[in-house]
């Protein structure tokens, strides 16, 4: 669904204000976000005010009750507005996400902690920003929007006319200032976001791997396999057999040790 600019640019609007204003009236809050996923979501702060927020995402609706209807009436809309197939995004819906919620008393003493290292990290580093160089200032910057622009449409196809329209620097430079920094180019950057997806979806669903491909950004299935073959070792179909089996075997055991 974050194909669709239309709709990721309204989950990041959601984002910056309804979040906020939820974390600034509750603090830390479980909640349903516009597509139906349910999270819990922790702010983040520094002196007191809220720079931002964690999710701890990837979470359904069981299949009956009141939680389950308040997610297929957005669904529904979602479906109505966008031209969705219902079944088609209901069958995603109910394999790619989990139906067992977390206990927030088991969640509160591991976010946050890291809520407090993320701040204490953004304080740090607020203040050794303030001993750079204007040029090295400037590159970080630059790098930390490259990746967030590269991160909102890697599923589709990524070039460097968007970034230099997106920042306004030549490709040469955004070629050199990604490179430095991350030891990767940006092709080879967008590729490692792709089969993280793929071997979630892989893990996590049913789909073939030419169905797959197409959601994650390929175009060809036969190059997405050798790009995956390239990053694991193995093929997609390989992958998946593996991890299905360890799986097993991990919930075989922790059965048995029950």
């Amino acid at each position: 669904m974050k194909t669709c600019m239309e709709l990721w640019n309204q989950c990041i609007m959601l984002q910056g204000a309804n979040v906020r204003n939820e974390l600034e009236k509750r603090g830390a809050y479980f909640g349903m976000c516009h597509v139906g996923v349910c999270e819990y979501v922790y702010p983040l702060k520094i002196a007191e005010t809220i720079v931002g927020f964690i999710s701890v995402s990837g979470y359904r609706a069981g299949d009956e009750g009141e939680l389950h209807d308040k997610a297929m009436h957005k669904l529904h809309k979602l479906c109505d507005k966008y031209g969705f197939p219902f079944e088609s995004v209901l069958k995603m819906y109910n394999t790619s996400l989990d139906p067992k919620l977390p206990d927030k008393k088991w969640l509160d003493p591991l976010i946050y902690p890291l809520c407090d290292m993320i701040e204490l990290y953004r304080i740090h580093r607020r203040e050794n920003q303030e001993l750079m160089s204007p040029s090295v200032v400037k590159s970080d910057n630059l790098y930390r929007e490259i990746c967030q622009h590269i991160r909102r449409t890697h599923n589709g196809k990524v070039s460097l006319d968007e970034l230099c329209a997106a920042t306004n620097y030549s490709k040469s430079y955004i070629s050199h200032v990604f490179k430095s920094r991350s030891g990767m180019t940006i092709n080879q950057y967008v590729n490692h976001l792709r089969i993280g997806e793929a071997k979630s979806l892989l893990t996590n669903t049913n789909m073939s791997v030419q169905e797959i491909a197409m959601t994650i950004g390929f175009t060809d299935s036969n190059y997405f396999s050798n790009v995956f073959r390239a990053s694991t070792g193995v093929s997609p179909r390989e992958w998946r057999k593996v991890d299905s089996n360890y799986c097993k075997e991990f919930y075989d055991n922790d059965i048995e040790a029950e």
